[in-house]
């Protein structure tokens, strides 16, 4: 099992995950006499009647991660299907997003309202945004890698960019949202200050955590990011700014009037909105 675990690590899994994985196999080796494709069914079997799909499929997913380590040329097991809802219960909406941070930059509680501002804008995990640091805000992304060394870019919109550094014109590095003794601010801790902010501002505390943001971008980021190209479209200002240019340009040069255009219209009161069409360049999952 030491080995397996170092197997885990050297292809840089997460603590939690690694764990996880190992708690699985330890459990598998338990149950199982010896390994068979027979057994490796009859155990996923065993998951399915005693586990939720989510934990089944982690449970499954480190079996096959340790068949890999030990070369076995048996199966692999295929995971659950998750039935997945219609739509999300207890996601912050639009209006509440806008009051959150409405009342954050109104009282001036800067930390919290570019926290609030950073998950609705980026969609990064509560894990990633203690990660962010001046440095990132300055080049305009921050690159994250994952475990099996995936790299997944998150792009910072540039108004948001533009008004975090003057909020942190100094210090030039450093994290950009620290805790005690200048280390990161905790993942706890960024639940608690949304909690409170919520109960200050008068915002359902149920829909305020830091996973609902990211559903809120990514929900946003396809609807609303139709919705509103196509009103800057008939914004007739933006529109005669452009029609003496556009029949010059190159067709390629469309997504970077259209991102200038979203800085400027009216229809953009907001800056996060820009961040909708910036997702699109790296900050798939």
């Amino acid at each position: 099992m030491r080995m397996f675990v170092q197997y885990l690590q050297e292809k840089g899994y997460a603590e939690n995950t690694v764990d996880s994985y190992s708690f699985a196999i330890c459990q598998f080796i338990d149950k199982t006499q010896s390994l068979t494709n027979q057994s490796l069914l009859a155990h996923k079997e065993w998951l399915v009647s005693s586990f939720a799909p989510k934990t089944v499929n982690n449970r499954i997913g480190a079996i096959n991660t340790y068949l890999d380590f030990i070369a076995f040329d048996g199966i692999r097991l295929k995971g659950v299907r998750i039935q997945q809802k219609p739509f999300l219960d207890n996601v912050i909406s639009n209006e509440q997003y806008m009051q959150l941070i409405s009342g954050l930059k109104q009282d001036g509680d800067w930390f919290w309202y570019f926290i609030v501002r950073f998950l609705g804008c980026t969609g990064a995990r509560v894990s990633e945004l203690r990660q962010f640091k001046v440095e990132h805000v300055t080049a305009g992304y921050m690159d994250i890698v994952s475990k099996g060394q995936k790299l997944r870019r998150i792009w910072i919109p540039d108004s948001l960019r533009e008004e975090s550094l003057t909020w942190k014109a100094k210090p030039m590095n450093g994290l950009l949202f620290p805790g005690k003794n200048d280390n990161a601010i905790t993942s706890r801790g960024i639940s608690v200050g949304l909690k409170r902010a919520a109960l200050r501002y008068g915002v359902d505390q149920d829909v305020v955590y830091p996973h609902s943001f990211r559903h809120l971008q990514k929900t946003l980021s396809t609807a609303t990011q139709i919705f509103h190209c196509l009103l800057i479209l008939w914004d007739t200002k933006a529109l005669r700014q452009r029609e003496s240019i556009c029949g010059a340009l190159p067709m390629n040069s469309a997504p970077r009037l259209m991102k200038q255009s979203i800085g400027k219209s009216k229809y953009f009161g907001d800056s996060r909105n820009n961040s909708f069409l910036l997702a699109g360049r790296g900050n798939r999952n």
